[in-house]
């Protein structure tokens, strides 16, 4: 794996597009004291070693309905073969990632082990969701824990939403 270059400059450009990705480069550049070609190609470069991965907004999911939380902690059979074993939950993470209804993913030290946060406008939603999980094969116990707050990590990009629920009027 390539070391990552990363300077003092390089951290003072995160630190101001982690504040606002719409700062414009000519802006952090006055910020900064440098000129903008600089930081036009800071950035490209953080791009390309995959520190920065995208441009997005963030918003609390409930200003827009997801008023419903849960941790999920997710104990998978294990398998005979440890290697094996941490590779089929390594798979299950993968695949968890992709469902709307998961906002975080991560695998234990023990690769048998996944906690997962999950959001939904209902709590119905969010048991139903819950109920697929426990119908799959490899899944020994499922532990939940509904969150009523949460003091950090609270804003982050909401999950898709389906065709039916995008209300954008047609009218002109």
């Amino acid at each position: 794996m390539d070391e990552l270059e990363i300077d003092e400059l390089d951290l003072k450009i995160l630190q101001i597009l982690y504040e606002d990705s719409r700062t414009a480069f000519t802006e952090i550049a006055r910020i900064l004291d440098v000129p903008d070609t600089t930081v036009h190609f800071r950035v490209k470069k953080m791009k390309k070693q995959g520190i920065i991965s995208r441009f997005t907004i963030n918003i609390p999911p409930q200003k827009l309905g997801f008023e419903h939380m849960a941790l999920l902690i997710i104990d998978l059979e294990e398998l005979a073969i440890p290697a094996i074993s941490k590779k089929r939950t390594e798979d299950f993470c993968v695949k968890f990632a992709e469902e709307k209804e998961i906002r975080f993913v991560a695998l234990d030290e023990s690769g048998s082990k996944i906690v997962m946060m999950t959001i939904g406008k209902t709590m119905e939603e969010i048991e139903e969701f819950i109920t697929g999980i426990r119908k799959i094969p490899d899944v020994e116990s499922v532990k939940v824990e509904k969150l009523i707050k949460i003091f950090k990590g609270l804003e982050f990009t909401i999950p898709p939403l389906k065709e039916k629920e995008i209300l954008i009027s047609k009218e002109t």
